[in-house]
């Protein structure tokens, strides 16, 4: 039997392959609670909370929000693309700096930047070393806010 191959070119069933299947979209939802609808497996500083389906960063100083591996679904891995979706509101302020990082703090994955109130996001890829694997942002005391929806997948 012969069969069209992917240039037309006629191939007989012995060398018939399937063609490849194009890379695209997303892995599933890999942090726990990103709606934040518990605290359970979030750890804030003195500086966040969550509550009412939100985390919420004062201002008062520095600090962090992190998950740990083991709390979170899946862990980051090396070398990989990844897609990190948010919503910021509530901002108090002229602008608010948050950077994401391992839940260590070891290993950078988005350097800091200016955050305003609305949906982000942000795509970034992991070197050869992800530090202690967790995810953790870190916010500056220079505008309190909301943050919700917090989303990580892999891009596929």
């Amino acid at each position: 039997m012969a069969c069209l191959g992917l240039q037309g070119q006629v191939v007989s069933s012995s060398t018939w392959f399937a063609p490849a299947v194009a890379a695209g979209g997303q892995g599933p939802e890999m942090l726990t609670d990103g709606d934040m609808s518990s605290s359970t497996n979030w750890t804030e500083s003195a500086e966040w909370s969550i509550a009412g389906g939100v985390a919420s960063y004062d201002n008062t100083a520095g600090g962090t929000l992190a998950q740990a591996d083991g709390d979170m679904v899946s862990s980051i891995a090396i070398n990989t693309d990844y897609d990190l979706a948010f919503d910021v509101s509530n901002l108090t302020g002229s602008n608010a700096y948050f950077w994401v990082e391992s839940s260590d703090g070891g290993i950078e994955y988005i350097g800091q930047m200016s955050i305003s109130n609305g949906p982000y996001s942000l795509d970034f890829t992991t070197g050869g070393d992800v530090g202690i694997k967790g995810f953790r942002i870190r916010a500056l005391d220079d505008g309190a806010f909301d943050i919700d929806n917090i989303s990580l997948k892999e891009d596929l």
